[in-house]
């Protein structure tokens, strides 16, 4: 009986887990009147919403011609979507030097390149470029970042199923992180829910 009582006491009182309610914005566990905050407030009600999220297409050489067409097709489609802002990465990025007094802005990957005499040059050509070397190409070339600026009033977890949804009609061999305040968000509110559901029945 005892035993029995235990099960049924702690069913009960975990059935009320199910409308358990996580509150996943990281900005309303601290003080509004904190400096860093006030100051991030007024930035974004004069420029928008802040909030970047950033995906990082990771391989054994990103400048291989399947991985850049890849980011550039995956880039193209997140364009499109109506609550992402702008878009930063190794294609949008530019490409700026000067000759003979004349200043040239180009972009920083003119054309994807066919073979590896054109991989290695265009290597060479990000090593030059303070924009893009270590900023959305990694040191080892093994990592590119494509980066979103989002509306203030996304819905995070619609952008999420989209994002997912066009990484898989653009497949490759890449590992995809992410990374950002709308990608904690979304995770805090889905592992706050399912480690609440396991946990506390076991610890009851």
């Amino acid at each position: 009986w005892i035993i029995i009582l235990s099960v049924l006491v702690t069913a009960g009182l975990s059935s009320s887990l199910f409308k358990l309610e996580v509150d996943p914005n990281l900005k309303h566990y601290f003080p509004e009147n904190m400096t860093s905050m006030v100051n991030t407030d007024t930035i974004e009600a004069i420029f928008g919403n802040q909030d970047m999220l950033m995906i990082i297409f990771r391989t054994d050489d990103i400048l291989q011609k399947s991985t850049l067409e890849r980011v550039k097709a995956v880039e193209k489609e997140l364009r499109k979507h109506k609550e992402v802002r702008r878009t930063a990465s190794l294609f949008g990025s530019n490409r700026i030097y000067g000759e003979e007094g004349i200043m040239y802005v180009e972009p920083a990957v003119a054309e994807i390149p066919e073979n590896e005499q054109e991989r290695e040059q265009l290597r060479s050509v990000i090593r030059e470029n303070d924009l893009v070397y270590k900023i959305v190409v990694s040191d080892d070339f093994r990592s590119t970042a494509l980066v979103l600026s989002l509306d203030k009033d996304v819905n995070e977890e619609k952008l999420f199923t989209d994002i997912r949804t066009i990484l898989k009609k653009y497949p490759g061999e890449e590992a995809i992180y992410f990374g950002g305040l709308p990608y904690l968000r979304q995770a805090i509110d889905q592992d706050v829910k399912t480690d609440g559901l396991i946990l506390i029945p076991i610890a009851l």
